[in-house]
């Protein structure tokens, strides 16, 4: 059997966790989802928050935070997930799509100052595969931010935790996580006046957007031990960068030093993507496309079926490559990432032989 790019790590504590909700018979939105808000908000250092059944509801609750008006533009880094542009057409908002920083798959300041002239109202800054930018300059700049702690939760620039930097910021609490929920996620306000948005959104929902309290025990038990899960993750992505390097393959890597969070291990590809997959896969290792659910595959998927109904012949896309692209759209670093780019194992429920096998396979690699 082979080793999945992702598993939950949990414990028998989570189980009984869950379990004491089963036997009290309150498994539906109650008490326990707003603890585990309250818990996770003290643990960012920010005023309070609200845990939603869906990522995609985080997001449509941190836009509202906002106080954007229909029409408004929203920069969104090009890997970031596709849920966004679903967010943001649902409240009325344009998407700015902004090319990333080649080393890292960062949003970059250059980029955000390029897309300036389109009268952004806000930006979105998600921690890429948990790596942090080397400054916080992307908060200077006067515009809303909207951080994205999803594969970051834990980590800090200096000594402020991410996800407090922002006016808004959103946790996936899928079963990927740093920890689980077994789905659902959560949405955190840095002052008070955006926490009253943020609970006025939620009043005008429907119940079923609130986390039940049955997912929010488990993630409750999660959070107790996610100092645990950092030091265990740091240590495997020690191990794996080691080996990766032996190899003839790169890897992405965070521009500041510490406080990152290794999510996942990623590895660029320099030749097949499809061989590199093939040869892990035959020694026992999962991996995955680092970037399949990106705003950018999205757009590259419907690009290639409007090519597709419309007869489009050979010569046709290098005419297209002539025309301007629209605002935000071109995003060459944002591609080359997206097609090179594959995730490896790593999270704290690896043996210590899955590690050491997954490190072998890693220092091989053709």
């Amino acid at each position: 059997m082979s080793i999945p790019v992702f598993r939950p790590t949990l414990r028998r504590r989570d189980f009984n966790s869950v379990l004491g909700c089963l036997v009290s018979d309150a498994i539906g939105p109650g008490p326990l989802s707003q603890e585990l808000a309250a818990e996770l908000a003290r643990y960012l250092g920010v005023a309070g928050g609200l845990c939603t059944a869906t990522y995609s509801a985080a997001l449509q609750w941190a836009l509202d935070c906002l106080e954007l008006e229909p029409g408004d533009a929203v920069i969104v880094p090009a890997l970031a997930p596709a849920s966004y542009a679903w967010a943001l057409a649902s409240r009325g908002l344009r998407l700015l799509t902004a090319d990333v920083d080649p080393a890292s798959g960062l949003l970059q300041r250059s980029e955000v100052e390029r897309l300036l002239p389109e009268a952004p109202r806000a930006l979105v800054l998600r921690y890429t595969l948990g790596f942090l930018p080397e400054t916080d300059d992307l908060f200077t700049l006067g515009l809303p931010v909207l951080e994205d702690i999803s594969q970051a939760l834990g980590a800090g620039l200096g000594e402020t935790r991410c996800g407090s930097l922002g006016q808004v910021s959103v946790l996936d609490l899928g079963p990927e996580g740093i920890i689980t929920a077994g789905g659902g996620a959560a949405v955190f306000c840095k002052d008070r006046r955006a926490l009253k948005s943020l609970r006025d959104a939620a009043e005008r929902a429907p119940r079923d957007f609130q986390l039940p309290d049955l997912n929010a025990a488990l993630a409750l038990a999660q959070l107790k031990a996610v100092d645990h899960f950092l030091k265990a993750r740091r240590t495997i992505a020690e191990a794996f960068s080691q080996a990766v390097g032996r190899s003839r393959q790169g890897t992405l890597s965070s521009p500041r030093e510490s406080g990152w969070v290794p999510f996942s291990f990623p590895v660029l590809v320099k030749d097949s993507l499809k061989q590199t997959r093939q040869f892990a896969l035959r020694k026992g290792v999962e991996t995955h496309g680092a970037f399949l659910d990106s705003i950018l595959a999205v757009e590259q998927a419907e690009s290639v079926d409007a090519a597709e109904e419309a007869g489009s012949r050979p010569e046709e896309p290098e005419r297209e490559a002539r025309v301007p692209a629209a605002p935000g759209r071109s995003s060459p670093n944002a591609r080359d990432l997206a097609g090179r780019c594959l995730l490896f194992p790593l999270y704290p429920a690896l043996g210590k032989r899955d590690a050491q096998l997954i490190a072998k396979v890693l220092a091989s690699l053709p």
